[in-house]
């Protein structure tokens, strides 16, 4: 048996759905921050934690300053729909989200009701 080593830490493009996943919690954010953090050429980023409820604003806070520092990131879509996080911090969030200096394209959905937006700075 052959093993084939797949070189992750080059990806461009990266699509993750949480979508429903009961279990996991700002602890997994934690996780998710480290792997983040050794993609150092990733250009296109696509988060899913809909319905995961037991993120909390701890995590997405975490999540949002391990972005501030992806420098080739220029395109993101972020979904943190129905997670627990205080209706209070959304706003806050999607404003240190569109003050992410190297992103073109950006979409982002917080609540029920959502919220995309598109920067082209």
């Amino acid at each position: 048996v052959q093993t084939c080593a797949l070189p992750i830490f080059s990806l461009k493009s990266l699509y993750l759905s949480f979508f429903q996943v009961e279990n996991i919690t700002d602890d997994g954010i934690l996780y998710l921050r480290e792997a983040l953090r050794k993609l150092k050429v990733l250009n296109d980023l696509a988060i899913v934690f809909t319905f995961c409820k037991k993120i909390t604003d701890l995590g997405v806070g975490l999540l949002i300053e391990t972005l501030r520092c992806m420098e080739t990131l220029s395109t993101l879509c972020i979904d943190f729909s129905m997670c627990g996080m205080a209706k209070s911090s959304m706003k806050s969030f999607q404003h240190m989200l569109k003050s992410l200096k190297n992103i073109t394209n950006l979409t982002m959905k917080f609540s029920d009701y959502g919220y995309s937006g598109f920067d082209s700075s």
